[in-house]
């Protein structure tokens, strides 16, 4: 990809994100029935979002249009961004840390919510970096970042790192997290390629 390498060839982001340490994470599985809708406040974490089954919509805080999601895509937001995603644009939001009051996260992890009618199926985690220099990096990187499935045609290893991701984020086996932080990196790296 031209647009990542410099004059002398160098892969200029894999050096970046190598520097800055890159790191992913899954918080959990969701299942979400209609009508459903859930507010993020600002984050120290880029999160993500990948929609398993069904569809849904996001809307970041100051937005006036909300972005549809469908089966298959992946919405990455960056951190410090507040924004719901929801069956619909007008469900009105609840608080994550009310809907997931009760709630432990990790690979195994599973939130469920809704009002019992049509599912949806999120994966949902996040990105974050070790290195204490990575905020110069993050204030490139735009609000959010759709990726999505159609635009992954002819992309047979990306639609086969989804694939992976999920199932292992379904039924973890040992080594279930080295692969999964693995497997995010990537997904992160295509995010940031899709944008530029």
């Amino acid at each position: 990809m031209p647009l990542l390498l410099d004059t002398t060839g160098t892969d200029v982001l894999a050096d970046v994100l190598d520097a800055l340490k890159l790191r992913g994470r899954i918080f959990c599985r969701t299942e979400l029935s209609a009508p459903w809708a859930i507010g993020f406040g600002p984050a120290d974490l880029s999160h993500f979002h990948i929609v398993e089954r069904g569809t849904c919509w996001v809307r970041l805080h100051g937005e006036r249009d909300p972005i549809a999601l469908e089966r298959g895509d992946m919405l990455l937001v960056s951190q410090g961004h507040k924004y719901q995603l929801s069956d619909e644009p007008a469900t009105p939001a609840i608080p994550l840390d009310q809907v997931a009051v009760n709630s432990t996260w990790g690979l195994h992890a599973l939130l469920r919510h809704g009002g019992g009618g049509d599912v949806t199926n999120l994966l949902c985690g996040a990105f974050e970096f070790e290195s204490p220099h990575a905020q110069s990096f993050l204030t490139v990187l735009p609000k959010w970042i759709r990726v999505r499935r159609d635009e992954r045609h002819g992309n047979e290893w990306l639609d086969s790192t989804v694939r992976f991701l999920t199932r292992e984020a379904q039924h973890p086996e040992m080594g279930a997290a080295m692969i999964v932080t693995s497997l995010i990196d990537v997904l992160f790296i295509e995010a940031v390629r899709t944008w530029l």
